[in-house]
């Protein structure tokens, strides 16, 4: 999952602060845009970023059940620890005011990475080969069809 929506709203938001205070000032000294980049990273951002990462692994890792996949069940469980980790520090903070931005940051990158690593060794697993969503349910379809069918054929 891309980071790009959040470094384009550190972007809009550095801009933002340069149009508003074109001239340093005591009151608004010069503001670099990595301190605006890593304010939004760590003020909790990434950390809803890495829980919509954390589903898209446990999305990909049940969404072909058939197929034999080893670590399913390590992945399934990495994953409900990282959520229950994630609900409780947003959760104790939803604003991201409260808690220091240390424990966030580093929970931020630990689950982001974590997740990111995961997610390569399910696409490795299944062959390179993302899930399609249009073909699971085009699939479903077909098969309720068939089933459908069959039910009407043995009805006669």
């Amino acid at each position: 999952m891309s980071l790009m929506p959040l470094i384009l709203a550190a972007f809009a938001v550095y801009l933002r602060y340069l149009i508003e205070h074109p001239e340093p000032s005591k009151e608004f000294p010069p503001l670099g845009f990595w301190e605006v980049l890593s304010t939004t990273l760590f003020n909790g951002q990434l950390l809803f970023y890495a829980m919509s990462f954390v589903a898209a692994v446990v999305w990909y890792s049940s969404a072909d059940l058939k197929r034999d996949f080893p670590l399913r069940i390590y992945f399934w469980l990495i994953s409900l620890a990282f959520c229950v980790v994630c609900a409780t520090v947003i959760g104790i903070d939803p604003t991201s005011n409260k808690i220091a931005i240390g424990p966030v940051k580093v929970t931020s990158i630990v689950v982001y990475l974590t997740s990111a690593v995961l997610y390569l060794l399910i696409l490795m697993f299944r062959q390179l080969d993302p899930a399609d969503v249009d073909r699971d349910f085009r699939d479903g379809e077909d098969e309720t069809e068939r089933s459908l069918r069959e039910l009407r054929e043995s009805a006669k």
